[in-house]
């Protein structure tokens, strides 16, 4: 299994750390042949004062996993409570969405690094939410309707995160 510990990292570390932890596992599925998905790059420019991003980013992975084209984004939250939909960033939304209108399986990886726990959030379940946050709703899916609404996920296996196991047992 693929531990790194979280303690005294910044948000910016901990979501490094969470990527490189998702790029793993997928290396896994693709190696298995469950999957054929790679990871988005972002075009950055270098200059004196470090790198910084030309544009913004469509979502963090695509691909083909269980025949079915799958577009998603890693988050990860210290939140013990909810997950923010503000991490959730408008543009990261558009693209979810016309994936999804355009037959695809479209969502968000999400852990709870406090729970210790990974969740899948469909976008048909996340598309409610955004929209209530938007109209002046609720910001946030609490912890308990994460449990009681989404898809959990198991770690270990094969993969080291059976986060794919969803497509192929057909919950979407």
């Amino acid at each position: 299994m693929f531990i790194l510990s979280i303690a005294n990292m910044s948000p910016s570390n901990r979501g490094m750390r969470t990527q490189a932890f998702i790029r793993e596992v997928i290396e896994r599925y693709n190696a298995l042949g469950r999957s054929c998905i790679q990871e988005v790059d972002v075009p950055k420019t270098i200059g004196k004062n470090g790198a910084f991003y030309r544009e913004k980013s469509t979502v963090d992975f695509v691909g083909i996993a269980y025949n079915r084209p799958v577009a998603f984004e890693v988050k990860s939250t210290r939140q013990r409570t909810r997950f923010d939909l503000s991490l959730v960033k408008e543009h990261q939304y558009r693209y979810l969405k016309s994936f999804h209108e355009q037959g695809g399986v479209a969502f968000i990886l999400l852990e709870m690094i406090k729970h210790a726990e990974w969740f899948v959030i469909p976008f048909q379940k996340l598309k409610p939410a955004m929209e209530r946050a938007w109209s002046g709703g609720k910001k946030s899916i609490p912890y308990f309707d994460l449990k009681a609404e989404m898809i959990t996920v198991k770690e270990g296996g094969r993969t080291g995160l059976d986060f794919l196991e969803f497509i192929r047992s057909k919950k979407v």
